[in-house]
């Protein structure tokens, strides 16, 4: 019921954008917002780094998705690369014309496909660029593992001048897919460059537009829409932990918006709402993920790396190695004030009888998603993280 009410609310009424923020081939991964791509461009280190932030997500549910720009003595190295709308290349031909220096490499540092997908379109908007990819690249049906199958010709990254090259996995489950995750650590700038494993929450980054935050800033049907920052504590919650605690999903026949004093048709079909929030617990969910320096993903946390903690681990000694005092996701904050320790920290959930970094109550939905991928064998159990204690035999010999 719960997906039937949301995909209600999946397709809103378009609005008119700029021709240059057109993304034709959205239908290849049908995610918001479709066919129109804005771009934000930000300086991070003055004349060294730059990111592009694009929207990806669905449901109303849009976050931040990053590509970032380094600038090297050879060229532009870019990382993640988002949709090659016209805006977007218009950003970065300004940078390659303003220092003279071409895109020389495009890094695909994940398997995701949400990032995959955009790597043939901008590989061939720079036909001179060497293409990198992350080991353990799958596609389905068909299994290709590498990425000739998008037009370009690619390999491997196992190093990249002018950076150190950190990779976790590919971390396979027993059932369909993977999960993997190239790091580059940029020492002149003491800059980490990661895709999905961290993340921060602060306030509703710059390329989120208005509507969004005011479709969830309504803790009812009833309420009227307007108070972005709850919205934005909304949208998180949805996007970590898809039903959170303080959410409950209302019957049919309340959900829809049939006041006279309302804007009808504002946020797409039907004026769907099925969704009462509670104020108290919703602001305690938000503070305990926006309190935290960096974190790692709740997903992740409960689903994929938990399976894999002596080989996550290792990864993070090697990047607690370097000392860098910044880090840049490819999602939500753009820029982590943070240092080794606070990456180390982050990844205390692998430890036995860890604090949990979030309310028991908004994983619920999770760990019984967990146990049905399971029980089905698309993951595998839970590791034992220690040896359990060696038992006494009853009987001890003279």
């Amino acid at each position: 019921m719960l997906l039937f009410l949301l995909l209600l609310v999946a397709f809103p009424a378009a609005a008119a954008a700029p021709a240059s923020q057109s993304w034709g081939l959205w239908p290849t991964l049908p995610l918001a917002p479709y066919g129109t791509r804005a771009t934000v461009v930000r300086e991070v280190v003055k004349d060294r780094i730059w990111t592009l932030d694009q929207l990806q997500g669905t449901l109303y549910v849009q976050v931040p998705v990053r590509m970032s720009v380094i600038r090297e003595e050879r060229g532009l190295v870019c990382y993640a690369p988002v949709a090659p709308t016209q805006e977007c290349l218009q950003h970065v031909r300004a940078i390659e014309a303003k220092y003279g220096a071409r895109v020389v490499d495009i890094v695909l540092p994940t398997l995701g496909v949400e990032h995959k997908v955009f790597v043939g379109p901008f590989a061939r908007a720079f036909p001179k660029a060497n293409v990198w990819y992350t080991p353990g690249q799958y596609s389905f049906p068909l299994n290709f593992r590498d990425l000739k199958f998008l037009g370009i010709d690619a390999r491997p990254i196992d190093s990249l001048e002018g950076f150190e090259v950190l990779t976790l996995g590919p971390l396979v489950p027993p059932g369909n897919g993977g999960f993997g995750e190239t790091a580059i650590y940029h020492r002149p700038t003491k800059t980490l460059f990661l895709v999905d494993t961290v993340v921060a929450v602060r306030g509703p980054p710059t390329v989120i537009p208005e509507k969004p935050l005011r479709f969830h800033s309504r803790s009812s049907i009833d309420e009227a829409a307007g108070d972005l920052e709850k919205g934005w504590r909304h949208l998180v919650l949805f996007a970590f932990f898809f039903q959170p605690s303080a959410l409950t999903v209302v019957p049919v026949p309340d959900c829809f918006d049939t006041s006279a004093n309302k804007n009808p048709g504002e946020f797409g079909y039907f004026d769907v709402y099925p969704f009462e929030w509670d104020a108290r617990r919703t602001r305690l969910s938000f503070d305990t993920l926006r309190k935290k320096r960096l974190f790692v993903a709740p997903i992740l946390q409960e689903l994929i790396l938990n399976r894999h903690p002596v080989e996550v681990q290792a990864w993070v000694d090697r990047i607690c190695a370097f000392d860098f005092d910044k880090i840049v996701p490819c999602h939500l904050e753009p820029v982590i004030s943070a240092r080794p320790s606070d990456f180390r920290r982050a990844f205390d959930f692998l430890k036995t009888g860890a604090a949990p970094d979030f309310l028991e109550a908004d994983l619920q939905a999770l760990r019984d998603l967990e146990k049905d991928l399971v029980a089905s064998g698309e993951i595998s159990p839970r590791p034992l993280l220690d040896p359990p204690p060696r038992r006494r035999p009853f009987f001890m010999p003279p």
